[in-house]
């Protein structure tokens, strides 16, 4: 797909985006970034759009990786030396097949397909899933739709990017405060979650305006160890104001034919609740896994899994065993994955920085691994620990400490930001040079700037002159 530049303007804006965009960029405003940083470092002729990829194998020779792509119609097969895959492993849609759907009269979508409100002016929609999606879809039609339901059949917890004292959820999870609670966690673990749980619960509570209401069914909710909390500004209050319903779970769709008299564009709940008329019900249930795309020697998922399989919370996810969820045990110097695993950070710029800059140095051959037998080791730790979390909720992607993670990744790529933030000899120099970048470093905003703050160990990504300005405007001190 042929890049078209920014405007003058835009590219003048986003070179300031950290001054005069708000603390929750919008979409539109992220994307302009990142073809502004595209266009300022000419990474245009490297990347290539529009393209399907087919498959991807190691050679019957073992020399390289064979990408079949298609592009315009076109078959074609490409070779590399080393390959990263960032397509994300969940990309198959999950739909429920549930009873009686196929004489639903009215309109039944997956939340994949939803892309504009409008085209719901004035309908009566069911939104089956109260995650992430789920709830912004909601949020969304409310004042277009003229009725909006949201169905769900366990507990979950919410809360707003803007806490309820005015200040940013993001800024108070500084890297300091961050290893801290990460430390707590890999030592009592029951306490951690309960503690966090209890915190953001209060905060639901003063979102809805003091109180959380029994028939909204939001609490009790799983362990934060299994399901995170959803991240929503608005659905709480919608809650409240009761543009947006809560519901339970949705149990069939019910025929014109019904013993109780229903037309074919009712639905059934589980509680037994009957809604009539409905126009469109929208699945908000997430993706599946999926490594179709990938040949026996690429997929980290061919090795069976029968506990994880016997799991009653497993449903059907697969275990990629990658080391340090980055790299294939059986081609590390040449495959790498970014996406499967939980990462170290919720914010997903530092995650993907940080991980590039450890994928590439250690392919450079500047960062030895361990031998084959520690890899294993360390992904049958991991798989041990899915196995016990799908036996007591549901599991949407491994994940490991990530304390340790972000440390191995500082070594891996080199930019000494262990040792400088440290409590170490360098640790304390750094301190006593520049306190005040230090504090913020620590404590303020957690941005992927402090990663180009240092000279770095051979073969790491240089530092970067401008780091220090960053970082204060990022806490806006300048």
């Amino acid at each position: 797909m042929e890049q078209k530049p920014l405007p003058v303007k835009d590219r003048n804006r986003v070179a300031v985006i950290g001054l005069d965009a708000p603390d929750y960029p919008t979409g539109e405003q992220v994307a302009a970034y990142i073809d502004s940083y595209a266009a300022h470092f000419n990474l245009a002729p490297s990347f290539r759009l529009g393209v399907k990829i087919v498959h991807l194998d190691r050679a019957n020779d073992d020399t390289h990786w064979v990408l079949q792509i298609e592009e315009k119609g076109i078959s074609t097969t490409e070779v590399f030396d080393r390959v990263v895959v960032t397509t994300g492993a969940h990309e198959a849609i999950s739909m429920p097949h549930v009873e009686g759907q196929e004489e639903f009269s009215g309109q039944i979508m997956h939340a994949q397909a939803f892309k504009d409100p409008s085209e719901f002016t004035g309908k009566r929609v069911l939104v089956v899933g109260v995650a992430h999606t789920g709830c912004d879809i909601a949020v969304d039609l409310t004042g277009i739709a003229e009725k909006v339901y949201i169905s769900h059949r366990s507990g979950t917890r919410i809360w707003s990017r803007i806490r309820s004292n005015g200040t940013i959820l993001d800024h108070g999870a500084g890297r300091r405060l961050n290893s801290l609670g990460l430390v707590l966690n890999s030592h009592f673990p029951v306490f951690a979650s309960k503690l966090a749980e209890k915190v953001i619960e209060r905060e639901m509570r003063a979102i809805a305006g003091g109180s959380l209401r029994p028939e909204w069914r939001l609490l009790p909710a799983p362990s934060i160890r299994n399901i995170l909390p959803i991240v929503n500004d608005t659905v709480l209050k919608r809650f409240a104001d009761g543009s947006i319903l809560p519901v339970t779970g949705l149990k069939r769709f019910l025929s014109s034919t019904s013993t109780l008299g229903q037309t074919a564009s009712s639905v059934e709940l589980t509680d037994g609740t009957i809604l009539n008329s409905i126009d469109t019900v929208i699945f908000s249930t997430g993706y599946n896994s999926s490594y179709s795309i990938l040949g026996p020697t690429a997929d980290p998922t061919v090795l069976p899994t029968p506990e994880l399989d016997a799991a009653p919370y497993s449903h059907g996810e697969p275990f990629p065993r990658l080391y340090q969820g980055l790299l294939s045990t059986v081609h590390p110097q040449s495959l790498a994955f970014v996406g499967p695993y939980a990462s170290h950070s919720i914010g997903a710029f530092l995650n993907l920085d940080l991980s590039g800059q450890a994928i590439g140095r250690i392919w450079a051959g500047y960062f030895p691994l361990p031998p084959q037998a520690e890899m294993d080791a360390w992904c049958d730790a991991v798989y041990r620990k899915m196995v016990a979390d799908a036996n007591r909720w549901r599991v949407p992607k491994p994940k490991t400490d990530s304390r340790e993670l972000e440390q191995w990744l500082n070594e891996a790529a080199g930019n000494r930001v262990n040792e400088m933030l440290g409590w170490g000899v360098e640790g304390w120099k750094f301190w006593w040079r520049d306190r005040e970048i230090c504090k913020l470093a620590l404590w303020g905003i957690d941005t992927p700037f402090v990663y180009r703050l240092f000279e770095p160990n051979e073969g790491g990504r240089k530092a970067w002159s401008g780091a220090r300005e960053a970082i204060l405007k990022a806490n806006k001190k300048i």
